[in-house]
């Protein structure tokens, strides 16, 4: 670890707001800190940066006086990143600017490693952003995304649905696949572009290109006594709600994926009862799904 804070494990641990704060286990932020050599990166480059999370746990293991540069196109996120990197006692700089993740305002070749985490799934061009990634990268420098397939997760079985027909879950699966397709017919993003970052990296001239895979699970296992599972118990209760926020959207993709309107009823009736059902069993204290997900770690050198 570095001397960037006095001490690392205490910062390590992660920040109860929401789910996105448990996106990783910090062993493997540790691990990856050796993989990446982020002691010796001076210059760091974060694309749709949020909130700041993943750059400031990587700059944990950075050096004193190095800088991160965050750039995200929400003007509000931007300022809630500085607020949150002013509050903390980092030893490396932190910048946070608004930017769109296809015209990064940094010069060719500046940075020593470039990363996105979870953006290229809603970016209208993948293959630009990589692009615009390469090109803000120095020679013998990394560019790093960390991408999911969101298809693997109308497989995943909870403790309820590992007893549901077989016909149930293809339709689930084919409910997921049906609005993915229409996201990206639209140019909204492709939810699963995780599968396709090898290639995206390969055609963009990255070497040495590598792919890992996240090792964080999603789980919520009774008792829900954690941060963690309580901040994931909360999520899953907000799921009507956040279904309905949404609906208009969801609806518009899943029509362009070649889904029909008796397709639509049927998707949003079962939505909103899984919505239910799980709640519930949060409620009743019994509800467990072992977290299963995709996230692909994906490394170039350029």
């Amino acid at each position: 670890m570095s001397e960037t804070q006095a001490s690392v494990d205490a910062q390590l641990s992660n920040n109860p707001a929401n789910v996105r704060h448990f996106m990783w286990n910090d062993d493997y932020i540790e691990l990856l800190s050796h993989r990446l050599e982020l002691a010796q990166v001076k210059t760091l480059v974060e694309i749709g940066s949020g909130l700041g999370y993943l750059a400031g746990l990587f700059g944990l293991y950075m050096k004193p006086g190095s800088t991160v540069r965050g750039f995200d196109s929400d003007p509000a996120v931007v300022a809630e990143a500085h607020e949150r990197a002013s509050a903390r006692a980092f030893s490396v700089n932190f910048r946070f600017e608004r930017a769109d993740a296809h015209e990064l305002p940094v010069e060719d070749a500046s940075a020593d490693l470039v990363i996105s985490h979870h953006v290229l799934t809603n970016v209208p061009d993948a293959a630009a952003a990589v692009a615009e990634m390469v090109r803000a990268v120095r020679p013998g420098g990394r560019v790093v995304a960390f991408e999911p397939n969101s298809l693997v997760q109308a497989l995943v079985l909870d403790s309820d649905t590992a007893s549901y027909p077989l016909e149930d879950r293809l339709r689930l699966v084919r409910y997921q696949l049906l609005y993915e397709a229409g996201k990206r017919a639209k140019g909204l993003g492709d939810d699963s572009v995780g599968d396709r970052l090898p290639a995206l990296f390969r055609d963009a001239g990255l070497s040495q290109v590598e792919v890992r895979l996240s090792d964080k699970a999603g789980a919520l296992v009774p008792p829900y006594d954690t941060e963690e599972k309580r901040a994931r118990a909360q999520e899953l209760l907000g799921w009507r709600e956040t279904f309905e926020l949404n609906a208009d959207f969801i609806r518009e993709c899943f029509f362009t994926g070649g889904g029909s309107p008796a397709d639509w009823e049927a998707y949003a009736a079962w939505e909103l009862a899984q919505a239910q059902r799980i709640a519930k069993g949060i409620q009743a204290g019994t509800y467990l799904h072992p977290g299963g997900m995709l996230t692909y770690i994906v490394i170039g050198t350029k």
